[in-house]
């Protein structure tokens, strides 16, 4: 008798799967992981057009999906929520979705692309077999947002990979570090707002993340020189892993002022890395973590903001607290591999439905 065929899904993902971001980050990690549940992956790069395609692209899309044998389909969000009947005709198996947040929930959008945005996603997502998301509240949202059952929405939540940590090292100034492209959701306005009345004081920022984005970027370029920032605050831009390693290990608190997350990967990374976190209360990695390691404010709040970073400068012992909390909580993460756990057995349940629905060979 031969042995079984594994499993092969198609994971179809826009743009380059290279990109440092959170959401491609879990991406790759998911693709590295299911192999060990069984499960041959094939990734399908689609056009970086998503979510916003024209009509070459989406039959370009219906193509590949015709001509790309898989049992089964999970399919990145941020295209599958802007796939219309073109793409969705093209599949022939069923279709598991990710999820990491809606489309229309993204900030900065008019409310004509938000409205065309939630009609594209809840007609694709009622025709996706499961639903994968990265937290409960994204669930919870989803369900909320598409009137999908709740048998159909299923929490993967991202995991961490612990790094060998070093002892904690003194440094003659507070090192602040923001991990996430520069956009109107992540908050980086209300961050300088926050930080204007603490310049002078013994603090550095560095911004690492895309700066794709040019209007925001330069919007927030010109706020911190005219804040007087300047000297205090570095855009990076995008970084590879190594020069991300690199920031981890020389910094003492992650800023994260996000106005919304579907998860907010960034906030458990950076707790694996021993760095206590500074966060809006919009992020919901940060549920039920402990203080001081992880401490939430109101995300418009910026008088909160301005007066806890201004206590760490002027009490180091409370940032070396946090740290050490910081330290202690990573322990309790989960891991990548229990992401592709999770994921691999919504995988496996799905195509023994399918087989089921299907009946016995002849």
């Amino acid at each position: 008798m031969s042995a079984a065929r594994p499993l092969t899904i198609g994971f179809a993902i826009p743009g380059d799967l290279a990109t440092p971001t959170g959401g491609y980050r879990y991406d790759r990690m998911v693709m590295d992981g299911l192999g060990a549940f069984g499960i041959s992956v094939i990734h399908v790069p689609l056009s970086s057009r998503y979510p916003a395609p024209d009509q070459a692209t989406r039959h370009a899309t219906a193509d590949l999906i015709r001509h790309t044998k898989v049992d089964l389909w999970l399919v990145d969000g941020l295209a599958f929520g802007a796939f219309g009947p073109v793409e969705l005709a093209a599949f022939s198996v069923p279709v598991i979705a990710l999820v990491h947040h809606a489309l229309c929930d993204e900030t900065g959008l008019d409310a004509d692309t938000a409205a065309g945005l939630l009609a594209s996603e809840k007609q694709a997502l009622v025709r996706a077999k499961a639903v994968i998301v990265t937290s409960p509240q994204t669930a919870d949202r989803v369900h909320h947002l598409f009137g999908l059952s709740a048998d159909r929405v299923h929490v993967a939540v991202p995991g961490v990979v612990i790094p060998k940590l070093i002892e904690d090292q003194s440094r003659d100034r507070l090192a602040l570090l923001c991990v996430g492209s520069v956009s109107p959701r992540k908050g980086y306005d209300l961050l300088v707002a926050a930080l204007a009345p603490l310049q002078g004081r013994a603090w550095h920022l560095n911004i690492a993340g895309r700066l794709d984005d040019r209007d925001t970027t330069e919007s927030l370029r010109r706020q911190i020189d005219q804040s007087g920032l300047a000297g205090h605050i570095t855009l990076c831009g995008a970084l590879d892993d190594a020069a991300l390693e690199s920031l981890w290990a020389s910094h003492d608190v992650l800023l994260f002022p996000s106005r919304y997350e579907g998860y907010g990967m960034v906030l458990t990374e950076a707790l694996a890395h021993g760095l206590a976190v500074l966060c809006s209360d919009q992020v919901p990695a940060a549920e039920g973590l402990p203080a001081p390691a992880v401490t939430r404010l109101g995300v418009e709040d910026r008088h909160s903001w301005t007066r806890h970073i201004g206590a760490w400068l002027a009490t180091p012992a409370l940032v070396r607290t946090a740290r050490q909390s910081a330290r202690n909580t990573a322990s309790l993460l989960p891991q990548w591999r229990d992401t592709a756990a999770g994921i691999a057995k919504i995988v496996h349940d799905l195509s023994q439905s399918v087989k089921k629905s299907n009946g016995p060979a002849r």
